[in-house]
């Protein structure tokens, strides 16, 4: 769970603006991100 939240705390900025609406997910931007790019 350490990881999970490391990691979507550092995409946390990155993922705000790039995936608004899917902000209420937190742990979907991460999977997110990568899928859009």
């Amino acid at each position: 769970m350490s990881l999970l939240h490391v990691v979507v705390r550092q995409q946390d900025g990155e993922a705000r603006p790039v995936t608004p609406p899917m902000v209420p997910g937190r742990a979907f931007p991460s999977r997110s991100k990568p899928d859009r790019r």
